[in-house]
């Protein structure tokens, strides 16, 4: 059986593709699932320009998802019911999982099915969390129109009485804890605990999107785990249904050609069990985890803007592909944009600066920088006519003394850019 080690070694490699359009994927290299790429919810509206309420909503539920504790809008209930380690079913050598873009970049998700018989359901993925949950029958307020679990339905769930509830960078989902069935392309886990929500709040699925549910993808002793349950995908692994003990991640860029919420491109993949090597080219570089197996850390080596280097005291980075935005150290966040003409500060850590500047940012892990495309730092205009829009670069509050928690998160400002890899043992 595999289990995770103090050693997280993931990778990051430049893509092969363009912004927004994915080649077909061989066949002789699993089973592709779809990534769907979602718009900014509340945060942008359709005419671009940024819900400030919003978007601080956003910001400090991110904090808080990181026990940055100040962000008091949102907390997190502390975790109730048994940790279930599920039961195993087939071996697959690797699937490679397609993924879908709704709108102009702002979350990806991928389809699972939950139950006997199967009921089918878009989550999205995120490496920032590690529990699974999806909306039910029984939601008093949940979205119209998405796809709810009717847990009536299924002979094989197990439900309870243990309530949760669940934080991100957009809101809260509330519910209890149950057990089921859960597949995604091809691999079954029989047990997953998973959350039955019944209750959303803050917009967390707003009108127009296509997803009912989170998939946490973090290592199995991820500290902001509310069920206690081993993450589906760690679950896999630990029964050897896959070879190669990594999965990985390609996100698309769609935001250009997205004019609602309710539109969807291809969003790139997901391979579980290896790469796909259509998506990148080079070697894949491997850097060994900063700090244990919580999340997938890094150390940020070096960030640059426009050829000058920002000096950085505090390097600890978690990759989250469940936030829009980029965090870091408030020092760090407030030399880069001091060194963009016409920016200003707005409050709570975040920036707007002249919608035409070019950001010819880089950042490096260990010995290797890697560029972020300009556009990628615009979350949208600051207000119609202003020329300013709002930055992705986001400050993280200043950390406790001796704190552990990361004062980087990177999200997908950075993610687009390159194709990820992250394995669970030490290469």
């Amino acid at each position: 059986m595999m289990h995770l080690s103090h050693l997280l070694p993931f990778a990051l490699v430049l893509p092969t593709l363009g912004v927004s359009t994915l080649p077909p994927l061989p066949t002789d290299t699993g089973v592709h699932v779809p990534l769907v790429r979602r718009e900014r919810n509340a945060a942008a509206r359709g005419d671009g320009v940024v819900d400030l309420n919003a978007l601080l909503r956003m910001v400090n539920c991110t904090r808080a998802k990181y026990n940055y504790t100040s962000s008091a809008d949102c907390t997190t209930m502390a975790p109730t019911g048994p940790s279930s380690r599920g039961s195993l079913e087939r071996r697959q050598t690797q699937s490679n999982i397609d993924i879908t873009d709704q709108g102009p970049d702002d979350g990806y998700y991928a389809s699972i099915g939950i139950g006997t018989p199967t009921q089918t359901f878009n989550v999205l993925l995120d490496t920032g969390s590690a529990d699974l949950w999806v909306l039910t029958t029984q939601c008093t307020n949940c979205t119209q129109g998405l796809a709810q679990l009717d847990t009536n339905r299924s002979s094989s769930i197990r439900t309870s009485t243990n309530n949760v509830s669940f934080v991100y960078g957009q809101g809260q989902a509330a519910g209890t804890v149950a057990t089921d069935t859960v597949s995604l392309a091809g691999f079954t886990i029989s047990n997953q605990s998973f959350g039955a929500v019944t209750q959303i709040a803050d917009n967390i699925l707003p009108s127009g999107v296509n997803f009912s549910g989170i998939m946490g993808l973090t290592p199995q002793a991820a500290p902001n785990t509310v069920i206690g349950a081993t993450p589906f995908w760690q679950a896999l692994l630990n029964g050897n249904q896959f070879s190669n003990p990594e999965f990985s991640i390609y996100l698309a860029r769609n935001k250009q050609r997205a004019t609602s919420i309710s539109d969807t491109n291809a969003g790139g993949s997901l391979t579980f069990g290896g790469r796909n090597e259509t998506l990148f080219q080079g070697d894949v570089e491997f850097f060994p985890s900063a700090a244990g197996d919580t999340y997938w850390y890094q150390n940020v080596a070096s960030l640059t803007l426009n050829g000058k280097p920002i000096a950085i005291n505090l390097s600890l980075a978690a990759m989250d592909t469940g936030s829009s935005f980029f965090f870091g150290p408030p020092d760090v966040v407030g030399d880069f944009w001091g060194q963009v003409p016409g920016s200003a500060a707005v409050g709570q850590g975040m920036y707007s600066y002249p919608c035409n500047a070019t950001l010819n940012a880089t950042i490096s892990f260990g010995g290797r920088s890697y560029p972020i495309k300009s556009n990628d730092f615009n979350v949208g205009t600051v207000g119609n006519g202003t020329g300013q829009c709002m930055g992705g670069l986001v400050s993280m509050e200043t950390q406790p003394p001796g704190s552990s928690i990361p004062p980087w998160v990177i999200g997908d400002v950075f993610l687009k850019n390159v194709y990820t890899v992250y394995h669970a043992s030490p290469r």
